[in-house]
């Protein structure tokens, strides 16, 4: 199973949205959004100012804390 961490746009948040990282755990994908987060902040974009969610590869939303 492959993780994505995208970009929504539209209402169905997993299938509308742009991919921006690939992961091969869920784990990995909220590391890459962590380190998106803190890059942000380092060039002064507030971190909450886009969207950033992991879905699996069949678009569903996981939570950082699902098992």
């Amino acid at each position: 199973m492959k993780f994505f961490v995208v970009q929504p746009y539209g209402r169905d948040k997993g299938r509308e949205a742009t991919v921006l990282y690939e992961a091969q755990s869920a784990a990995e994908a909220f590391t890459e959004i962590d380190r998106l987060t803190e890059r942000m902040r380092h060039t002064g974009a507030a971190p909450d100012s886009i969207e950033l969610l992991v879905v699996d590869d069949e678009r569903r939303i996981i939570g950082r804390y699902a098992h």
